[in-house]
């Protein structure tokens, strides 16, 4: 490896994660609101005594910064990962399903304080339309320890069922 090779390649390492922050920009703030779930929830259920009705989800910021990673249905058989990111300067998600597909979607603006809105894009790799697939995610940041967030699927043109899930930290992994 070159001298100069070996003099660029700390700096650039050490300068990606603020390249990547959009900084100033809306998809920076919320990027930055999704790293901060980093480690361990659990939403309880709906009886909270029955730890068999608890769903585990962990956060995991990875990719020197540029990426979160969430496992859902952490160590069970429909155990699934979604990975948040920012391109072109918007916040996108690509939720690898337990139904066999992947569809990618886009934050969009929300009506709602301290709540981020994705929806389905026509994105090459995403689901076709007439496709069962999650097709839309609302992340509400209720506070420091608490975080809603309501899937909802979408076959052909008419919209399936809502999973809403209300989850709280356990702490860091």
């Amino acid at each position: 490896m070159s001298r100069v090779a070996l003099v660029l390649l700390p700096l650039i390492l050490l300068s990606a994660p603020a390249l990547a922050q959009e900084n100033g920009s809306p998809a920076g703030g919320w990027f930055e609101k999704i790293k901060a779930l980093e480690g361990r929830w659990v939403d309880r259920g709906q009886d909270p005594a029955s730890p068999e009705d608890d769903i585990a989800v962990r956060y995991k910021v990875t990719a020197a910064g540029n990426a979160v990673l969430e496992t859902v249905f952490v160590g069970t058989p429909h155990e699934m990962v979604t990975l948040y990111y920012v391109e072109s300067g918007a916040p996108y998600l690509t939720h690898y399903c337990a139904m066999g597909n992947r569809p990618v979607m886009k934050a969009k603006d929300s009506a709602i304080e301290n709540t981020i809105d994705f929806e389905c894009t026509n994105a090459a790799d995403a689901p076709g339309e007439a496709e069962l697939h999650m097709h839309s995610l609302q992340m509400t940041f209720v506070d420091g320890g608490h975080i809603q967030n309501v899937w909802t699927s979408r076959e052909g043109s008419k919209l399936g069922h809502t999973v809403e899930l209300h989850f709280e930290r356990l702490g860091e992994d």
